[in-house]
């Protein structure tokens, strides 16, 4: 459709410069005559350029195609890494984050690890659980948060010996300093669709 768009361009042009030429016009009329086939023409040059990057999108995504159907969906899925456990880190625990002397922040540290045992960046949704046990059972989840994939991959994080998602949540309390809380994590991969469970203790860092 472009192609075609830029050929009538072009046939305008070639006509109205013949109209120019045949007819003799006076000098104003050449003028603006002359405009508009400055104009038409530079038109005509933009989708052109429309054109040939649109060719080289289409090759592009020609190459993708053949490559896809050459490699097959079985070896496809079977190159990804498949997560095979999930790991809390012994990091994971509760921080005053603003210096003032009250520990406000649970941070939990979140190790997806692939059959070989790397860490590495599996998109999925977690859910976290913050539990007293020596409270009563109706009491005893003192909090609850839910990451979406979308914020889990902003999440990703690490040194230069490792790597992992750092979740941290406001607490909405103030825990107790010589009390021990338990975190349940709860993984659910969005590659395989399975679902992982962790937990551990976390304790007030001072």
């Amino acid at each position: 459709m472009i192609e075609r768009l830029a050929m009538r361009q072009l046939t305008t042009v070639l006509i109205i410069v013949s109209a120019v030429v045949m007819t003799g016009c006076g000098n104003g009329a050449r003028s603006s005559l002359y405009d508009k086939v400055d104009q038409l023409q530079s038109q005509n040059q933009e989708l052109t350029k429309q054109v040939q990057h649109l060719e080289q999108q289409n090759e592009k995504l020609s190459e993708r195609v053949d490559t896809l159907l050459a490699v097959g969906p079985e070896a496809r899925a079977s190159a990804l890494p498949a997560l095979d456990r999930i790991e809390l880190s012994s990091r994971s625990g509760i921080y005053d984050k603003d210096n003032d002397d009250k520990a406000e922040s649970l941070v939990v540290y979140i190790q997806p690890h692939d059959e070989a045992g790397d860490p590495f960046k599996a998109p999925g949704s977690v859910e976290v659980q913050l539990w007293d046990l020596q409270a009563d059972a109706s009491d005893a989840m003192v909090g609850r948060w839910q990451i979406k994939p979308d914020q889990l991959k902003e999440m990703w994080a690490g040194t230069f010996m490792t790597n992992y998602y750092r979740l941290k949540f406001d607490l909405g309390f103030q825990p107790a300093d010589d009390k021990e809380y338990t975190a349940k994590v709860t993984f659910k991969d969005y590659l395989s669709g399975t679902v992982f469970r962790e937990q551990a203790v976390v304790q007030v860092e001072e």
